[in-house]
């Protein structure tokens, strides 16, 4: 297995969908959560995935109702549909991942998580590496679908990352076999999806797998998501940066320093 150079991934910690409040107004995956990490110099995580028209839209969920005042799915949205919804929380536009990327604009490293479709194809794949051709700065792209990682292989030479965790414990699991939960939870996949980093989800720490993974091919490891001291505590004994909300990082006295 052929290891990438991208320390940049671990350096900072990440801010999961941008440095996000609706106690101010700063509603996740919008520019404003994003201009603030950039201000305070934390590393961007961000989702995408398919508009009705076969844009990338900068959206996490798949139905509108928890962060909208719309109800529906995203996939039915085009992208002009999808600026015109008016967020619960925030003034925000919603925008596409070209317009966020030209805010980011290297600033700070971005990590590109590509939600995966009820209907697998190769379309998201494709719109994201596209995207990137374009974008000269520090970015990976990462999926909870094995498949999504595979296909990334061949269109992108971004580090790759497949995110994971205990499948018997989350509610993604609910509607898989035994068999499925197993394969995920253990990355069973890690020979043909081949990432070239780790997300895996803290609160499942230790991960008996993710640590053979790293003791086996030093890959990059990082976690999601850590909201409070203790946990940020407890991810830097197992993995090497944080996916962090809902807290200042740089103010826990160096703890953010993996080691």
């Amino acid at each position: 297995m052929s290891v990438k150079s991208f320390p940049w991934l671990t350096e900072r910690p990440i801010a999961h969908r941008g440095l996000h409040d609706i106690s101010r107004n700063v509603e996740e995956n919008t520019a404003t959560a994003f201009q603030a990490a950039i201000d305070k110099n934390y590393s961007i995580e961000l989702d995408v995935q398919l508009t009705k028209d076969g844009h990338a839209v900068v959206f996490h969920d798949h139905d509108l109702d928890r962060l909208t005042t719309s109800s529906g799915k995203t996939v039915e949205k085009t992208m002009d549909q999808m600026r015109c919804l008016q967020l619960k929380h925030s003034a925000d536009p919603i925008q596409n991942l070209p317009e966020i990327l030209a805010l980011i604009d290297g600033k700070v490293p971005v990590v590109i998580e590509l939600k995966a479709p009820q209907i697998q194809t190769t379309k998201l794949e494709e719109v994201v590496a596209t995207c990137l051709q374009d974008y000269s700065r520090e970015a990976a792209v990462m999926s909870f679908s094995p498949d999504i990682v595979t296909n990334l292989t061949k269109l992108t030479d971004r580090p790759r990352g497949i995110v994971s965790c205990d499948y018997f414990n989350d509610e993604d699991g609910e509607h898989l076999s035994n068999e499925e939960c197993y394969a995920l939870t253990h990355l069973l996949h890690f020979p043909t999806s081949k990432p070239d980093f780790i997300s895996y989800g803290v609160k499942d720490f230790p991960a008996p797998s993710v640590d053979l993974l790293k003791s086996l091919y030093a890959i990059p490891t990082i976690c999601w998501t850590t909201t409070d001291e203790a946990l940020h505590a407890k991810a830097l004994h197992h993995c090497d940066q944080v996916t962090f909300e809902g807290y200042d990082p740089d103010s826990l006295n160096g703890l953010d320093e993996a080691d």
